[in-house]
């Protein structure tokens, strides 16, 4: 987001935000002022909160909970008043034993790896 970008009051949610993309991702809302709240399931999380108020000021959250599990992702997000913007960079993976991971063809791939994320935080309980 560089110069010209200002979310100065805007709610931001960014989540697989400890590490990589996404924590690259939360570094540029926080250069532009949002009021940041970042959600990843592992320690880094705080770290990178840290880390981040340190070196742009403003208001850095840091929620820690696993996305699979949708009532740590429902208590973690009630402490949230409102989200104007969302990213949702975490990601899902399911691990299988070797023989049940080898996809057949290009068609086994797509459903799987691609369609596999929203369909599980769409699905209604």
């Amino acid at each position: 987001m560089g110069a010209g970008f200002d979310f100065s009051g805007e709610k931001v949610l960014v989540t697989g935000a400890s590490r990589g993309i996404g924590r690259g991702i939360a570094e540029a809302f926080a250069a532009a002022g949002a009021d940041l709240t970042i959600l990843a399931d592992d320690a880094g999380i705080d770290t990178a909160a840290a880390e981040l108020s340190a070196k742009h000021g403003g208001k850095i959250t840091a929620l820690r909970c696993d996305i699979a599990d949708r009532a740590a992702v429902k208590d973690a997000l009630a402490s949230l008043d409102r989200i104007d913007v969302l990213v949702n960079n975490a990601g899902l993976e399911r691990i299988h034993t070797h023989r049940r991971a080898r996809p057949r063809g290009r068609g086994d791939l797509r459903p799987y790896h691609l369609d596999q994320h929203p369909r599980q935080l769409l699905r209604h309980p």
